[in-house]
């Protein structure tokens, strides 16, 4: 990737991110349905509707955003921001960043960490 390609990838990830700081604020996340699964757009159901419409309003924009690169190369990005998140010591941006990453593996823009093991080890 260039660097301004990087610089952009990088600054949708931080923002969509900082949407699931809020969303760990606001405290409850929804419980999954009957079958395990949960609705991905039922995450942004605690936050008050102001921010809902906000979130219905930019998140479009964002995973067009991600789609432009590879699956592989969203959850890899990601990944490196979770491991400086850690680093940091900040524990609530890592378990965003592992929420995002459950949403955007729903959202079909990025690979749970079972594929993007198999994708890794397939292109070696």
């Amino acid at each position: 990737m260039g660097l301004i390609q990087d610089f952009m990838l990088g600054r949708h990830l931080t923002q969509v991110c900082t949407i699931f700081e809020h969303v760990l604020a606001a405290g409850e996340l929804p419980d999954p349905s009957e079958d395990g699964t949960t609705n991905p757009s039922l995450i942004f159901s605690h936050l008050d509707q102001t921010r809902q419409a906000q979130i219905r309003f930019r998140m479009p924009g964002h995973l067009k955003a991600f789609r432009q690169y590879s699956p592989v190369t969203i959850t890899q990005e990601l990944l490196k921001n979770l491991v400086i998140a850690s680093r940091r010591g900040r524990s609530i941006r890592v378990t965003a960043y592992k929420l995002m990453l459950w949403y955007l593996v729903e959202e079909g823009v990025a690979l749970d960490l079972d594929r993007l093991e198999a994708a890794q080890t397939f292109s070696y």
